[in-house]
């Protein structure tokens, strides 16, 4: 049993370090100048590189849900919800 709760602390801290990735992104997306933001393939690039992290704490969380080892109340499930909301305002932007 040990291993499977060093594999739920790894994808953890999977989930932590990709939505920090996630949050640098939209933040600097937010700073960037019109003139960037203008420039041919940014914003395709842009969303590829957020569509991939995405999917990456999508899976995770699909994996994290099914073991079914973190009780309801553990941080990581208000966590998610928390990256979610700057992602979502970021995508309608």
């Amino acid at each position: 049993m040990a291993s499977d709760q060093v594999t739920i602390d790894e994808l953890l801290d999977v989930q932590q370090d990709v939505s920090q990735e996630i949050l640098k992104l939209t933040s600097n997306y937010k700073k960037d100048s019109a003139e960037r933001k203008s420039q041919a393939g940014y914003h395709k690039f842009k969303a590829k590189t957020l569509n991939a992290k995405c999917s990456i704490i999508q899976g995770n969380d699909e994996t994290i849900r099914k073991t079914g080892e973190l009780p309801k109340n553990h941080e990581y499930f208000t966590f998610f919800n928390d990256i979610k909301k700057p992602l979502i305002k970021t995508l309608k932007a």
